[in-house]
């Protein structure tokens, strides 16, 4: 399954009025990328539309929003993470070892790709080290390199739980790079290894869920006689055969050592697959079992077949921050309903410091007096009580005033809201500082833009400043008016 907006768990979809205006509505939508196999052959079933499938939600049917395949070329393009193990001192003459050195098997398949695709190098090793060796970039000599970098054999052979644990650790680096590549891509994770993983059900569990959280989809190129059948959620089959079905993927097999043709055949998947976009039944903070099937009458013109689609999805949406935490009970206040020491400190020629936080302007094409400013808080600046349910709650106000070049102060607004932190998923969502953007116009003959943060709790407050030069030399983006 594929999650998009940032880092949350879901798209919107603008819709638009009758007027030909936008407006801000939304619908909020789950992408779930689909494979359909003949059962029999393994063949990939490419004519299907819509109408043809169904997902439920928790059990309950839910509504294709949006629909991509193939022939209608407009499906995403992917971002694919070769993730290497590292060479065994004991293995150092077969398997992985024959591929390292000329890793030119590759090179035809992956250039068959969306031309806007991108792929990465990772890997790790049994000692517990796990490294990113290449970001997503689309040179394709760079690729091979740090491919090739990883085929010299590890000084030692570690313990199976030291590889498990390193494993992990590389599959949490790639997430946090997924997490901060704006890119609109499907990411995909290959991994090169040909021996067994010591992980725990619940580890492969948490890894899985930690996956189709950030979107991600797992394969396994497997040389080696070992189970390659789908595994079952009760953890029969391999740890990495659980991970790969758990996320919508699966463990292709290298025959007579031609990792090319492994290669391709996963190209030819992801170039094959269906997205679907559903609107899940709630924003619940929840995590949701997914489940899809093709209808009867595209069951009754086609042979057996079999889907292949990631399991679940965290329903964490919320539209001005990204998870673990949720923003509630927003509203704009007023000048006379502000704290007085809030009101002093905007005004003040002095910055107040007691609340500390990082911030960036952003600019527009062609709206020179639009802006949006984006703040990054850590949690422990602010105050904090414990719910009822274990999650955590705050309340603070945040304020956009601008000024003349003589300090006279043009104009303010002024939002507060509570903040809700999801303690029960952090080990699927991961601890971050809160952000949260605010988009402004900023009146004619305005000097300076003053951004304020209050802690309702303490009435704390920390502010930073912006020059008009600032802003106007910002990174810029077109407007999207929603």
């Amino acid at each position: 399954m594929s999650l998009g907006l940032s880092s949350s768990a879901f798209s919107g979809l603008a819709l638009g009025a009758p007027n030909g205006r936008s407006v801000r509505s939304f619908v909020y939508t789950s992408t779930i990328n689909v494979t359909v196999r003949d059962k029999e052959t393994g063949a990939l079933v490419k004519d299907l539309s819509y109408r043809d499938f169904q997902v439920f939600d928790d059990g309950h049917p839910v509504t294709t929003a949006f629909f991509a395949s193939a022939p209608s070329r407009n499906l995403k393009p992917v971002t694919i993470w070769l993730l290497v193990a590292c060479i065994r001192q004991s293995e150092a003459q077969g398997g992985l070892r024959q591929l390292f050195g000329k890793s030119g098997p590759f090179g035809q398949p992956l250039s068959t790709l969306n031309s806007n695709s991108y792929i990465g190098v990772a890997h790790w090793c049994g000692s517990s080290d796990a490294q990113i060796d290449l970001p997503p970039t689309q040179d394709r000599d760079a690729l091979m390199t740090a491919i090739d970098a990883n085929g010299e054999p590890a000084p030692i052979d570690s313990a199976e739980p030291a590889a498990g644990r390193a494993f992990q650790r590389a599959l949490d680096l790639i997430g946090e790079n997924i997490a901060l590549d704006d890119r609109p891509a499907l990411p995909v994770i290959i991994v090169l290894h040909d021996d067994k993983l010591e992980m725990s059900q619940a580890e492969a569990d948490l890894a899985s869920k930690k996956l189709l959280y950030r979107g991600a989809i797992l394969y396994r190129i497997l040389d080696r006689s070992e189970d390659i059948g789908r595994s079952s959620p009760s953890g029969q089959g391999s740890t990495l055969g659980f991970i790969s079905t758990q996320t919508g993927g699966r463990i292709v097999p290298v025959r007579h050592g031609d990792y090319g043709e492994a290669m391709t055949s996963i190209v030819d998947t992801l170039q094959s697959r269906y997205e679907l976009g559903v609107a899940p039944r709630a924003v619940d903070r929840q995590w949701h079992e997914i489940r899809v099937l093709l209808t009867d009458p595209a069951l009754r013109a086609h042979k057996p077949v079999e889907l292949e689609y990631g399991a679940g999805y965290l329903a964490d949406f919320s539209f001005d921050s990204s998870p673990p935490y949720s923003t509630a009970n927003y509203h704009r206040a007023t000048n006379p309903q502000l704290d007085p020491d809030f009101n002093s400190a905007i005004e003040s020629p002095n910055l107040a410091q007691a609340v500390r936080f990082e911030a960036k302007p952003h600019g527009f094409i062609g709206e020179p007096n639009l802006a949006e400013y984006s703040l990054q808080l850590d949690a422990d600046e602010i105050t904090w009580s414990t719910l009822p349910n274990g999650d955590r709650h705050s309340e603070i106000s945040i304020a956009v005033a601008s000024f003349s070049a003589g300090g006279q102060k043009l104009d303010d607004e002024v939002v507060q809201f509570e903040i809700l932190r999801d303690e029960a998923h952090l080990p699927i969502t991961g601890d971050r500082p809160f952000t949260y953007s605010v988009t402004e116009m900023m009146p004619k003959n305005t000097a300076r833009i003053r951004l304020a943060i209050r802690d309702a709790a303490t009435g704390r407050v920390g502010v930073r400043d912006f020059s008009i030069e600032e802003i106007s030399d910002a990174p810029k983006s077109r407007a999207v008016i929603r």
